[in-house]
């Protein structure tokens, strides 16, 4: 994961799991735990809401459920950071492992 430029991060659906290096480079925090005590235990908390692009629940569903649900189309993500806007290309995969059903999520920087 950590050979990725693009940000990448695992989720249970409840909280996320592990990020990569350019996530953490990203937000500027030394791993998950700081920035959970930043923003949250979500990415999906720093989506800003704007027409056509991904929010925290869509139709009922999370931002990452939505995704799988509908992975034939473009989902894209507007995130402020560091008095800056960043457009994110995002796809999701659901994987198993051990007993539970976890959840990658891929952010590709397009601004």
């Amino acid at each position: 994961m950590d050979s990725q430029s693009n940000i990448v991060l695992t989720t249970n659906g409840r909280e996320m799991l592990t990020a990569n290096k350019a996530f953490l480079d990203f937000f500027n925090v030394p791993d998950i735990a700081e920035f959970v005590k930043l923003h949250g235990a979500c990415i999906c908390n720093l989506f800003e809401k704007r027409e056509g692009y991904l929010e925290k629940h869509i139709e009922g569903m999370t931002w990452i459920n939505y995704v799988l649900s509908n992975n034939d189309q473009q989902h894209r993500a507007i995130i402020n950071n560091d008095d800056k806007e960043y457009i994110f290309a995002i796809t999701a995969h659901e994987f198993q492992f051990e007993d539970e059903t976890l959840k990658t999520a891929v952010f590709t920087d397009i601004t």
